[in-house]
Formats: structure tokens, C-alpha cells, sequence
């Protein structure tokens, strides 16, 4: 992890401060584990437990940047947006 007060850069993007990383860390963590409760009260496999692990991290990555997340994935991402407020657009 990057030292107090120093800058991640990334291609075409603000860079953004290390703590703020810290954050986004915490929050996907939180909120991969709600979906993964929810997708094991919904009796998902192993492999659509993956699948919408990485569905919420772009979600959240869609979010916290303020982005519109444009997918053809209407079930996990309207499941996603049940518990994690997003801008959708359904392709």
C-alpha cells in the first residue's frame, strides 16, 4: 500500500489519494459478503457465487467513480442494485 499522503495514478483518471483506496478496500469487502449471503440463501454454485463477487466489484468501482455502469447482465447487476445503489443502464 502506498504511504500516508501519496497519489495513485492511473491511466486518464484523477489520481486518488492512497486512504481513499483503504476505503474502497473496506467497502468491497462488506459488500461481497452481504451478496454472498444473499447468493447462498438463493442456492447459487460456487462458480455464480464468483461471478457476482466480480460483478460487485465493478459496481462498486462503477459507483464510486460516479459512473453509469452500462451491461447486458440484467440478473446479477439488478440483484447487485438491490443492495448497492448504482446508475444502470440495461444494454
Amino acid at each position: 500500500m502506498p504511504s500516508s499522503g501519496s497519489m495513485v495514478v492511473s491511466a486518464g483518471r484523477t489520481p486518488l489519494p492512497a486512504a481513499n483506496l483503504a476505503l474502497l478496500d473496506t467497502s468491497v469487502y462488506i459488500e461481497n459478503f452481504r451478496l454472498s449471503r444473499i447468493g447462498a440463501r438463493k442456492g447459487y454454485a460456487a462458480n455464480k457465487l464468483r461471478h457476482l463477487a466480480f460483478d460487485t466489484l465493478i459496481a462498486l468501482s462503477a459507483r464510486d467513480f460516479g459512473a453509469t455502469l452500462i451491461t447486458c447482465n440484467r440478473e446479477d447487476f439488478a440483484e447487485i442494485n438491490k443492495h448497492v445503489a448504482l446508475k444502470l443502464i440495461f444494454w
